[in-house]
């Protein structure tokens, strides 16, 4: 979309002029969808549940969205006041306008929104989804040594779990997996590595990029100024350490060994306070794994991976002083 022309609203339901939503369609109906923080910083990971269309003739283009108010978050009240701003983007031109201009000079996004007042007649709707899943896979691959009890170059796998995302105050929301299956995320680049250090793997996971940026800024100074100069920023929570590959080795003349650890359960919440502190909590079980030798007489098992337990708990982000900075009501 950043190289086509679009239209982008962007919405600020709590009119904290911190935080917010933004959905954008291109001219051929390509969606795009983010969440703002920190006034300027965006959080692309979001993925929304709405729709649109478009209809292109010989004057433009005329695009038309349906966004469900499932899919913000706002406090209850009477009456509310948003922020509200409108762009299009005429990309032959280089070219925005604002319904609200946002200078190329100056920061700040959801602080330089224009107001939606006396919103009445809505309510914040409760939010519960299920989403269960079976799946089955078959592989018909050689096996890389031939002989081997565990793989004679047919093997068929099944998985059942559920996903589960609950809002639990108009501001918090929960998300749990049982048994989560990411067979549809992009496989990683493969990578040798001859050094003694960890390689660090961008997470493409749906459960944890999902609010990431809580989790992302823990051990950030908290200005929204600050980008890492001349200092690195710290990696105080790796996420794709859960459900990582087992660390136990094994050297038989065959295994089977498992690719990835099993996450049993994992839960997340995530939201904010009335006064505007941001919240979250993590927490994960991978199962206990191991691996099957084969001498090529005896069969036997090991423990390759112990069973554990992961909680995270970043504290609050404190977006109080940011407001005071930018004398937001």
């Amino acid at each position: 979309m950043v190289e086509a022309d679009a239209l982008v609203v962007y919405l600020d339901p709590h009119h904290d002029h911190l935080t917010g939503a933004q959905f954008g369609v291109s001219a051929a109906g390509v969606q795009r969808d983010a969440l703002s923080y920190n006034d300027q910083f965006l959080d692309v990971t979001w993925d929304a549940v709405w729709a649109s269309a478009v209809q292109v003739d010989a004057q433009g283009w005329v695009v038309e969205m349906r966004i469900a108010l499932s899919q913000l978050r706002f406090p209850a009240a009477d009456r509310y006041t948003w922020g509200i701003n409108v762009q299009r983007v005429i990309q032959r031109r280089n070219e925005s306008s604002w319904v609200q201009l946002v200078r190329k000079n100056e920061a700040g996004l959801a602080s330089r929104m224009a107001h939606l007042e006396d919103i009445a007649g809505i309510t914040p709707p409760g939010t519960l989804e299920l989403m269960p899943y079976v799946t089955s896979r078959a592989e018909f691959i050689e096996p890389p040594i031939t002989g081997s009890p565990f793989n004679d170059g047919a093997r068929a796998f099944g998985a059942a779990g559920m996903d589960l995302k609950y809002g639990v105050t108009n501001s918090l929301t929960l998300d749990a997996t049982f048994n989560p299956d990411f067979g549809q995320v992009e496989v990683d680049p493969a990578v040798v590595n001859l050094t003694q250090f960890e390689v660090f793997f961008e997470e493409r996971r749906p459960f944890f990029t999902e609010g990431a940026k809580v989790f992302g800024n823990f051990g950030r100074s908290g200005a929204s100024e600050y980008w890492g100069f001349f200092r690195p920023e710290p990696t105080l929570f790796y996420s794709r350490r859960i459900g990582r590959a087992p660390q136990g080795r094994v050297v038989t003349p065959y295994s089977d060994v498992p690719a990835t650890t099993t996450i049993l359960g994992a839960a997340k919440l995530v939201g904010r306070t009335r006064r505007g502190w941001t919240l979250g909590a993590l927490d994960a079980v991978t199962g206990r794994e191991h691996a099957r030798l084969s001498d090529g007489v005896q069969t036997t098992t090991r423990a390759i991976e112990p069973l554990t337990y992961s909680l995270i708990l970043p504290g609050a982000a404190a977006t109080n002083q940011l407001r005071r900075h930018q004398g937001a009501a």
